[in-house]
């Protein structure tokens, strides 16, 4: 299986699963690791996250922030903004990424914690604000983007990684074969 954090992290968390990932899965290799960022809608009148965070206290409960989901990436990224910030802001439910995006350009909504790659070309359009990437380093696609670190909110990193897995019980040599990176020597031709 294909899993990410939400559905191997986060949702486990939260609710019962049919499933217990760590007995009942093998991982085998991660797959990607993506930037989650902070977005802001062009109406802020906060233009860097200082001013945000200064422009959220001052107005507690004013601004929305899209989730999608409980438990999800976008969602805990802000519970733990706002837990390391002392900022207070309401939580606006989503079904996905694609209309929680929609609203934060249209300006229905003010904040967006989002994956890098389904925003950057948003941001790029100039019809949204990035405050912050929640990684160690600034991130190449938008190296003007400072880091959480760099933007004032020290040991806030979030990465959004995806990663193949097993059934628990595959032998070691398959989950090893599985696990090549990429290197055609090692798989002997064969594409995985």
């Amino acid at each position: 299986m294909v899993g990410q954090w939400t559905s191997n992290v986060g949702s486990g968390a939260i609710y019962p699963l049919p499933f217990d990932l760590l007995n009942d899965f093998e991982p085998i290799s991660m797959l990607s690791i993506g930037p989650l960022w902070i977005m802001g809608s062009n109406n802020l009148p906060a233009m860097n996250l200082r001013e945000l965070i200064a422009w959220l206290k001052a107005n507690p409960d004013r601004a929305t922030a899209g989730t999608i989901g409980a438990g999800s990436a976008a969602h805990l990224c802000f519970v733990y903004f706002q837990n390391m910030t002392g900022t207070s802001f309401k939580f606006v439910p989503y079904r996905g990424a694609a209309p929680a995006l929609q609203d934060l350009v249209g300006g229905h909504i003010d904040l967006l914690c989002a994956e890098g790659g389904q925003s950057l070309s948003q941001y790029c359009a100039g019809t949204i604000k990035a405050f912050a990437i929640l990684t160690p380093k600034r991130w190449s696609a938008a190296p003007d983007v400072p880091t959480m670190e760099e933007a004032g909110v020290s040991g806030l990193q979030f990465p959004f990684w995806h990663a193949l897995w097993a059934p628990k019980g595959t032998p070691q040599a398959i989950i090893a074969r599985l696990n090549v990176s990429g290197d055609p020597q090692k798989s002997q031709g064969q594409v995985w």
